[in-house]
């Protein structure tokens, strides 16, 4: 990510994972339209999920969406020790919501991502949801250690 965003000057971002499927043109364009306008550091489209028709669930569930637009100057603020593997997405919300102009999410039909299980099987699958678990927990408390 950081290579990708050396390479360019623009202000805003758009990070896709590779394993994404489905997303759409309006999906992109939703996304781009708040960071564009600067009224928020960053966009998140997050894939459907039953349990998100239950009030509140989505209000507490980790936005780590594959797919999000991300204003330069937000990702400029960053500390470079969390722009790696999952720490990047637990840095840019908490960044953008403690210091920024906050971000938004956003349900996107169609959106869909491979799972790591089926991508690596099982077992291995099941390690790296568990170090990716492991990265997004380390980083949110180093982060809110920092701020005392």
């Amino acid at each position: 990510m950081t290579a990708a965003v050396q390479a360019t000057d623009a202000d805003v971002i758009l990070f896709c994972d590779a394993d994404i499927s489905g997303l759409a043109h309006h999906t992109i364009d939703e996304l781009l339209k708040s960071v564009l306008a600067g009224d928020k550091d960053m966009s998140i489209a997050q894939r459907t999920n039953p349990l998100y028709a239950i009030p509140f669930v989505l209000a507490f569930t980790p936005k780590l969406g594959g797919v999000r637009a991300v204003a330069r100057e937000l990702w400029d603020t960053v500390p470079s020790k969390f722009k790696r593997r999952f720490m990047i997405e637990a840095a840019l919300n908490h960044v953008a919501q403690r210091y920024g102009r906050g971000f938004e999410y956003q349900l996107a039909e169609g959106l869909s991502q491979t799972t790591k299980e089926i991508k690596y099987g099982w077992r291995k699958g099941f390690s790296a949801r568990i170090k990716m678990i492991g990265d997004v927990a380390a980083a949110y408390m180093q982060l809110h250690l920092a701020e005392g």
